[in-house]
């Protein structure tokens, strides 16, 4: 404003005379001019205001008409009001009223020639005359056609999002308001529950590290709940069990709690089975996507031994094939770690082989390191098919870990009929011939 009143003082200067050294008469015609002067002459870029409706919380990925309004704080005449809407949004476009991001603009001024034109994200309005106080309306995502113009907000939450509103009440050079409506962009509903951990791996002996899930809208935004929401876990292994906490907390649960104003929540699994289940986490009640996960049991350290067949029946003189294995504290299947001798005991007597040498009896065998099992063969030559033989498989080496043992027994069968060493008796040598007298036959 000094500017203009120097330079207007020195106009004044040039053509009227005052005392030296008294400019006030200048000052004071200078003042009557800007009374009488087009305010428009005086207008400056980036004055004015600007709001954005609807005003209500704005979800990600919503879809709606959205009306900015200016106010002129000044004077329009032959100027300009540009909008650039925020990245990832719908682009706003003037040439189809039926598709997305459909712009009219509406003034309670004048508008230009050419009212509005868009470039990318850029809304330029050309105004011809507006007059202080009064508006322009620009709808984006117009819905007075057809409600397939909207225009949807971005899908990821955010905040402090800008829509910048630029102006120029006098020329083509706007610059930014100082108040540009600003927005936060926040999750939608919730919709789904996916895990925000990665897949775990766990000992039959142990349990998982700690297992969280999230819910999140259909564009993948964490989305706190508004009420406590119950979830519901489950495992497709018959031994899969879940707790809300880990180690000495154990307590075994199927459900965990989304609590009020959160999005997450953990809890720790157990499993006596391997394998790679499949963990799922089920909102009750809701029709949210579940969140599947798959993770890894693998046995425990050993602990013990176990044999097959159990209770096996094998005809005399023939031979028997069992298989010792090492277990672990669920009986899952676990390698050792270094070599482990078993000790072969019979009650009836050695009567154990190598499976591919039955010409030498054992009284033990090897487990080699990183293996699980090993196979020896029994026989035995006489008949006890009522209590059978106890055969036991012991861990007595003194190598740690130390094994428990494995026991069963054995049933004996007779064999088939041998002409070379039968002999045929009977009880009598005769018999009276009355159809009911008889003679037993021994073989």
């Amino acid at each position: 404003m000094r500017d203009y009143i120097d330079k207007y003082v020195s106009y004044i200067d040039f053509g009227i005379r005052f005392p030296r050294g008294n400019r006030t008469g200048g000052l004071c015609l200078v003042l009557l001019l800007f009374l009488f002067l087009p305010s428009s002459l005086f207008a400056a870029p980036g004055s004015g205001s600007a709001v954005l409706t609807p005003e209500d919380v704005i979800y990600a990925g919503k879809e709606t008409e959205w009306k900015i309004i200016y106010t002129a704080a000044e004077n329009f005449s032959l100027g300009m009001v540009t909008l650039l809407i925020p990245d990832d949004w719908t682009p706003p476009q003037i040439t189809d009223s039926f598709a997305n991001g459909y712009v009219v603009i509406t003034s309670q001024g004048t508008l230009g020639a050419t009212p509005v034109s868009v470039a990318g994200m850029l809304i330029t309005v050309n105004i011809d005359t507006l007059s202080t106080g009064q508006t322009v309306t620009i709808s984006y995502g117009d819905d007075e056609i057809a409600t397939g113009a909207h225009a949807q907000a971005q899908t990821e939450v955010e905040s402090g999002v800008v829509f910048l509103v630029s102006s120029d009440p006098t020329a083509g050079s706007p610059v930014p308001i100082a108040s540009s409506p600003i927005v936060d962009v926040v999750a939608a509903a919730a919709s789904q529950l996916v895990f925000t951990t990665p897949s775990r791996t766990l000992a039959t002996d142990g349990e998982s590290a700690v297992m969280e899930i999230e819910a999140r809208d259909e564009y993948n935004n964490p989305s706190p709940v508004s009420a406590n929401q119950d979830i519901d876990l489950s495992s497709s292994s018959g031994g899969g069990t879940f707790s809300h906490l880990g180690g000495a907390g154990w307590s075994s649960t199927t459900v965990v709690t989304i609590l009020s104003g959160e999005d997450t929540v953990s809890f720790y699994y157990r499993d006596t089975a391997t394998g790679t289940p499949e963990i799922t986490a089920s909102a009750s009640g809701q029709a949210w996507t579940d969140a599947v996960q798959t993770a890894t049991v693998e046995p425990g350290a050993p602990t013990g031994l176990t044999v097959t067949p159990e209770d096996t029946t094998v005809t005399a003189g023939e031979f028997a094939r069992f298989t010792i294995r090492v277990v672990d504290i669920h009986d899952n299947i676990s390698p050792v770690s270094s070599a482990q001798t078993i000790s072969l005991f019979a009650a009836s007597g050695n009567s154990f082989y190598d499976k591919d040498d039955h010409g030498t009896n054992l009284t033990s065998i090897v487990i080699p390191s990183g293996r699980s099992s090993v196979q020896v063969d029994y026989s035995h030559p006489v008949m006890n098919n009522d209590l059978g033989y106890l055969v036991a498989f012991l861990d007595a080496d003194g190598n740690p870990p130390s094994l428990e043992a494995a026991m069963t027994s054995i049933l004996v069968d007779h064999a088939g009929a041998s002409t070379a060493v039968s002999s045929v008796e009977v009880d009598r040598s005769t018999v009276t011939a009355d159809g009911v007298d008889e003679v037993t036959v021994t073989v």
